[in-house]
């Protein structure tokens, strides 16, 4: 347990991180001993997050084995969130957070919860699916604002110009993905092959 200031604020802020067991008797240990210890810390905002090993809900799980005391560790998991006043941060991005490395299941195992008083300091707090790397556990990051700083820079390398395929490669990718708001509009006859460097457009398909 990690409890500290954000001095920006002046507010006192309570983080649990979760590694939970496999097995639903070791997971009410670890329960009962987070409850506890919210209990004797009564002051701040409450942060509990990690890999609780619990789906919430069948919607949760897909393409995997249900076991007969899933539905069961489901409820009494809902029941310990309730019981602790916390509750999970909007999510955004991919809701499954593993994935069985062939692919054949998929289960929303990780989580942030967070306080209510924590909801209305920082309103605009959002939990965010990223994209997993050698764990097959994606990591979930927990913002408190959504800052939109505009579309990333176009990037180039001076050996892409002498692909003949790449000034058919930008102008497809560039009208098939227009985006409206911040400081983008479509460019018309542009003269990529001396104006590249001014190009300021995302591209995945490069």
């Amino acid at each position: 347990m990690l409890v500290g200031k954000w001095i920006q604020e002046d507010q006192t802020v309570n983080i649990i991180s979760i590694y939970s067991p496999c097995y639903i008797q070791s997971k009410r240990v670890l329960w009962e001993s987070v409850r506890k210890l919210k209990s004797q810390s009564q002051d701040g905002l409450w942060c509990i997050l990690g890999d609780f090993n619990t789906i919430r809900n069948p919607t949760e799980r897909t393409g995997a084995c249900h076991r007969g005391t899933e539905d069961g560790g489901s409820r009494e998991f809902n029941e310990w969130i309730e019981d602790m006043e916390v509750e999970e941060a909007p999510w955004v991005g991919n809701k499954f957070t593993w994935v069985r490395p062939n692919g054949t299941a998929r289960s929303k195992l990780d989580r942030i919860l967070i306080s209510p008083d924590w909801i209305s300091k920082w309103p605009g707090s959002a939990q965010y699916t990223l994209e997993k790397n050698f764990s097959d556990h994606c990591p979930i990051l927990l913002c408190s604002k959504n800052a939109d700083w505009g579309p990333k820079p176009f990037r180039i390398m001076d050996c892409w110009l002498s692909d003949t395929s790449f000034k058919k490669t930008v102008e497809e990718s560039w009208k098939s993905n227009q985006q409206k708001g911040w400081g983008v509009g479509e460019i018309r006859g542009v003269h990529l092959w001396t104006t590249s460097h001014h190009i300021r457009r995302p591209d995945t398909t490069l």
